[in-house]
C-alpha cells in the first residue's frame, strides 16, 4: 500500500499526477493532500482503485476506470470537491471513455485552505478552464464524451454536480446512474449537454439538464429513465 501525505493547507500539492502515459494501474493507495489526490493528464488506459482529470488534456485522455474508492471523511469536511474534470478552452484535447463507479464520499464542502467561499461539489465537469487565446498552431474545441458515473454515495455537499459543456461543443454520452447525496442543500447545474445521448437513472437530488449548443440541439429522443423533457430541459427524478 502506498501513502502520499502533503499539507492540506498548501495548494498545488497533488498526490499523484500521471502524465503522458499508457496502461497504468493505481491500486490500494492512501492519499491525503491539499489539492488533487490524483490528477490525470494526457493518458490512455488507466485503472485506479482503493482523484481531477486535466487540465492538461492536450494530447487526449482515454479509457479511464476509477472504482472502489473512498473519498473524504464522513464526519469532517476535508475537500471542496470530490471528482473534477477540467479542460483548457484554448488548449483543448479530448477526454473520452471514462467510467467512475462504486465510490463512497464523506462530507464535501468549503475548507479554510481552498475555495472557502464556494459550496462543495461532488462532481465538477468543465470545459472552459483557463483564459487567453490559443498559441500558434493550436485549434479545436474541448471534447468530453462517453463519461459514466454510477453507484456513488456522498454524505453531504453544497452542490451535487456542476456539469457544463461549452456552447460550441455539447458534452456527449453522459450517464448518471444510482447517485445519492444524502444530506445538505445539494442541487445540480447541468448545461450544454447532448440530451439525445444522456442517460439518467435513480439519481437524488433530481437532475435537470439543458442542451443549448451550436453543434447539438435539445431532443425529445432520449435514452433516460424516470425523466421528463420540458421546454428543452431534461429533468430526472429518483425511482422508488
Amino acid at each position: 500500500m502506498s501513502r502520499v501525505m502533503t499539507p492540506r493547507s498548501v495548494g498545488n500539492t497533488d498526490g499523484l499526477d500521471p502524465d503522458s502515459c499508457e496502461n497504468v494501474l493505481i491500486d490500494s493507495c492512501y492519499i491525503d493532500t491539499g489539492d488533487d489526490g490524483i490528477s490525470i493528464k494526457e493518458f490512455t488506459y488507466i485503472v485506479s482503485r482503493n482523484w481531477c482529470i486535466g487540465s492538461a488534456t492536450f494530447c487526449g485522455i482515454y479509457d479511464i476506470l476509477f472504482e472502489d474508492s473512498t473519498i473524504g471523511d464522513p464526519y469532517t469536511v476535508t475537500s471542496p470537491w470530490a471528482i473534477k474534470f477540467k479542460s483548457h478552452l484554448y488548449y483543448p484535447g479530448p477526454m473520452e471513455n471514462i467510467t467512475i463507479r462504486c465510490i463512497v464520499m464523506g462530507k464535501i464542502g468549503p475548507t479554510p485552505w481552498m475555495y472557502p467561499n464556494q459550496p462543495g461539489s461532488v462532481l465538477l465537469l468543465g470545459l472552459s478552464y483557463g483564459n487567453g487565446p490559443p498559441s500558434k498552431g493550436r485549434s479545436g474545441k474541448p471534447i468530453l464524451k462517453n463519461v459514466t458515473f454510477e453507484d456513488i454515495t456522498a454524505m453531504s455537499a453544497g452542490v451535487a454536480g456542476k456539469i457544463q459543456g461549452v456552447p460550441e461543443d455539447c458534452l456527449q454520452g453522459l450517464t448518471l446512474r444510482n447517485i445519492s447525496v444524502l444530506d445538505g442543500e445539494a442541487n445540480w447545474r447541468c448545461n450544454h449537454i447532448d440530451l439525445s445521448t444522456l442517460t439518467i437513472s435513480n439519481v437524488y437530488p433530481p437532475v435537470s439538464c439543458s442542451g443549448e449548443c451550436t453543434t447539438c440541439k435539445s431532443s425529445t429522443s432520449t435514452s433516460t429513465s424516470n425523466t421528463t423533457l420540458v421546454d428543452g430541459n431534461l429533468t430526472a427524478t429518483r425511482s422508488g
